[in-house]
């Protein structure tokens, strides 16, 4: 309980980072997304992504998300809309 009242106010960090011609986004949070499970379809600002991995990593931000840029015009049921309540960190990598 501690553990997460210590991380509450912490902004999401974004790196961006390419691999050959794919990029992608991997977002470290200090909170689970709910429902955010490999492969889902996500769109932050004008952008889709697929959600290839989440893992476990060190505090502050121990939830990780890794995406994977999707083309234009993908279609998928249900799409998670990232709004991070914060504006979160951008590194590059």
């Amino acid at each position: 309980m501690v553990r997460g009242f210590l991380t509450a106010g912490i902004p999401d960090e974004l790196c961006v980072s390419t691999e050959g011609a794919e990029e992608f986004l991997e977002i470290r949070a200090s909170r689970r997304k709910p429902d955010w499970t490999p492969p889902r379809t996500v769109k932050y600002r004008d952008t889709f992504y697929r959600l290839e991995d989440s893992s476990m990593g060190s505090a502050p931000r121990p939830y990780r998300y890794r995406l994977r840029r999707l083309s234009a015009g993908v279609m998928s049921r249900t799409v998670l809309v990232y709004t991070p309540e914060q504006e979160p960190v951008v590194s590059k990598k």
